[in-house]
Formats: C-alpha cells, sequence, structure tokens
C-alpha cells in the first residue's frame, strides 16, 4: 500500500499537481467508513485536492447522485435476487458508470457489556428480546426494510429506539442501551470497537445477503483533473484499502 501511495504521490505532480474541490457522495454507511479509512490517504496524496464528502439515500443512488453537485460516489448494493441488476439499469438510464470494488455484509452491534458479547454469534430469539436502535426515521421504512431484509432478521416492532445519526447510535450500543444493525464496514477502525466499547457479531441462524460497494461515476470526459485524479485512485487503490481496514475487526 506505502508503494502505491508513493506511485500516485509521483503521479499527482506529473499530472500537473491537480487541485480543486471534488464533491463526492456516498449512503450513510460509506460515509463513515471513509472518514475513518480513506479520506486522510486521499488528503496526503493529493494535498492541493478538497474532497466534500456527502451523504445520499442509497435506495435513490442513482438519480440522486446524477442530480447533485457530485459526479462520483460509493453505493453499497445488495446480491438478493435481482437487485443488483436493477441498479445497473438505473446507473445506465442516468448515464452513469459503474465499478464493484469491495465485498460487504450487514452484521449486528452489541455492547461489550452484553452477556453476548463473549460469542460470535447470536440468535435471532435473543435479539427479540433486546431493543433495537435504529438510524432510520420512523416514516421512512423502505431503508429499514432492505436492511432487515438482507441482514436476515426483523427485529421486534414494539421495541425500537429511533436516533438520527450513527454516532449517537454507536453511542447507545456502548452503553448497553441496545443492538444495532449497519454494513460491516462502519466498524472498521472505529473508535468504539478500537476502545472495546462495542463487538461485531452474526446471526446463528440466518446468512446475512451479500453486499457490495459500487464506486460510481459520470462520463469522464466531464470530469474535471481533479476529480479525474481521485476517481483513479479509488479505482486502483479501494480494494485493497477496504481488505486492510477489514482486518480492524478481527
Amino acid at each position: 500500500m506505502n508503494e502505491k501511495v508513493d506511485y500516485w504521490k509521483n503521479y499527482s505532480s506529473i499530472a500537473k499537481d491537480p487541485a480543486g474541490t471534488v464533491f463526492f457522495a456516498a449512503i450513510p454507511a460509506i460515509c463513515t467508513y471513509l472518514l475513518n479509512n480513506v479520506f486522510f490517504t486521499l488528503e496526503s496524496v493529493f494535498p492541493k485536492i478538497n474532497v466534500s464528502l456527502f451523504d445520499i439515500d442509497m435506495l435513490d443512488f442513482p438519480r440522486l447522485l446524477r442530480n447533485s453537485n457530485a459526479k462520483m460516489g460509493l453505493n453499497a448494493v445488495s446480491l438478493y435476487q435481482d437487485e443488483q441488476a436493477q441498479v445497473i439499469y438505473q446507473y445506465r438510464k442516468y448515464g452513469l458508470n459503474y465499478q464493484a470494488v469491495a465485498d460487504d455484509k450487514y452484521c449486528i452491534a452489541i455492547s461489550t457489556k452484553d452477556d453476548w458479547a463473549q460469542h460470535d454469534a447470536i440468535s435471532k430469539e435473543s435479539l427479540n428480546q433486546k431493543r433495537y436502535i435504529s438510524y432510520c426515521m420512523k416514516n421512512n421504512t423502505s431503508v429499514a426494510e432492505s436492511m432487515f431484509k438482507n441482514l436476515g432478521h426483523y427485529p421486534n416492532s414494539s421495541n425500537i429506539l429511533y436516533l438520527n445519526s450513527i454516532s449517537s447510535i454507536l453511542q447507545a450500543v456502548s452503553d448497553n442501551k441496545g443492538y444495532t444493525s449497519f454494513l460491516q464496514c462502519v466498524f472498521f477502525n472505529n473508535v468504539y470497537v478500537k476502545n472495546k466499547l462495542i463487538r461485531t457479531v452474526n446471526l446463528s441462524d440466518s446468512s446475512a445477503t451479500p453486499i457490495v460497494h459500487h464506486l460510481v461515476w459520470a462520463d469522464e470526459s466531464s470530469l474535471s483533473p481533479a476529480e479525474s485524479a481521485i476517481l483513479h485512485y479509488l479505482l486502483d487503490n479501494y480494494t485493497a484499502m477496504f481488505e486492510n481496514a477489514a482486518s480492524s475487526i478481527k
């Protein structure tokens, strides 16, 4: 990885030292992952490029990306049945390119104070006795439905706490107020995991649907030199960076 960083530092100078602002969109979970694992590297490789990150809804990602200031972003796409084919159709509809760059999945996160923290897996029955802490607002059921389907578990609907940010959810989980579920990448080099306040577990009686990260971008002829530099760096390095970050929770 260090060799690649050195290569791209040389590339950035060869490519007339690209500078400027790059607007970059991602779903909320991947935004958290990027901030913890990727953006400081981009800052080091391209010191004159300011990457402005913002989140957009995964269920309408192609349209929202196309209509935003960003010309590139990262989406998470389920391999459940034909969902990936439907998303790819939407990319084409809006004139977007994509490349699969990492494999992910949804997982359960519990407090290390929880009795189940000593185990690598937990049953649905045990989860149904606990409070679920959700990132989704009560009126945004589509996002929750998609996550639960891909996780392989639907929580007890009578015992859900709704909070409005990933950070507040993780704080509540660390205090053993309940459990939550996110893409596993949320927990890579996460401060709550590194400080042994939260741990991730799998379901013992269900398998999560594989999720793939898509790097998505507009027609390359429309990209500025700075946007093109960021795009090609991520195309070349995102997979290795992701796999390296994943080792932080093993």
